[in-house]
């Protein structure tokens, strides 16, 4: 026919001819992948479809196929477990990784050696006290005179602390409870900050003791004698248990020389060991 070129098919209807689509291959996809990936999720699943997870083959994917014939379901049973095992030694490795919690300040005080809580018993005036507690700084203008009075009970101690308020003096009756090792107690105290460890540091019984008290991991020392003057022996002794607590002399607050209890009426005592 005129004006066509030899080998070329004439139009019809004015439209061009268009070459027809090429169709993909066996196992084609995205290019350089594998039907069923690493990680467990092909290309593109089924119309209207998303993956599904079989409880007894692990994960599903598709793979695609070529035209004309239905998508083929390819099931990776090892892919779901790999991820799980992947996870879960990741975690653990989170966990192990994780600095332990460090150990308490008084858990290292270690206390009086073969301590006797008969020779222990009886009477003691409270000279000072060092603690971090901004409390009682700030309170220190108010303290008291103070006494303790100790009474065995077995492995445990009843300790009653007498002091004034408003000029009238209070007794707290409270339980140092057994630990199972002589010279530290548990203290069940009241209110919300938890109990308290007691640890008797260093007595001679007759004349000071040194006693370590700690309550949500802060730590208090308090010097406590048989009697007044205190001696420069005592004080030394406590400055060094102060010093070995980290503490300094503006953590420490000393009580005053006089106007001690001696004791308290029933309407005044409060006993926290009956409770």
């Amino acid at each position: 026919m005129p004006g066509t070129r030899p080998g070329t098919r004439p139009a019809t209807g004015g439209t061009p001819a268009r070459r027809p689509a090429r169709q993909p291959g066996p196992g084609s996809g995205r290019p350089g992948k594998p039907g069923c990936l690493e990680a467990g999720v092909d290309s593109e699943p089924p119309s209207g479809q998303g993956p599904e997870v079989n409880l007894h083959f692990g994960h599903r994917t598709w793979r695609r196929a070529p035209a004309g014939k239905r998508r083929t379901e390819v099931r990776c049973p090892g892919i779901a477990a790999l991820l799980t095992l992947l996870l879960a030694s990741s975690s653990l490795g989170q966990r192990a990784r994780r600095p332990p919690r460090p150990p308490s300040p008084i858990s290292t005080i270690q206390p009086k050696a073969n301590f006797d809580a008969q020779q222990f018993a009886g009477t003691w005036l409270l000279v000072a006290v060092a603690s971090p507690c901004r409390h009682l700084q700030e309170q220190g203008h108010r303290a008291e005179a103070t006494t303790l009075h100790a009474v065995p009970q077995g492995s445990a101690m009843t300790v009653s602390t007498f002091r004034k308020l408003d000029g009238i003096c209070w007794a707290v009756r409270q339980l140092y409870g057994d630990t199972g090792r002589p010279g530290r107690f548990l203290l069940q105290a009241r209110g919300a900050r938890g109990p308290v460890d007691v640890v008797v540091g260093d007595t001679d019984y007759r004349g000071f003791a040194v006693l370590y008290l700690e309550q949500a991991r802060q730590l208090s020392v308090k010097l406590y004698v048989r009697s007044l003057p205190v001696g420069d022996s005592f004080l030394s002794a406590f400055e060094q248990r102060v010093q070995g607590a980290n503490l300094t002399e503006d953590h420490t607050l000393f009580f005053p020389k006089y106007g001690f209890c001696e004791a308290a009426d029933q309407f005044h005592t409060l006993d926290e060991v009956r409770r």
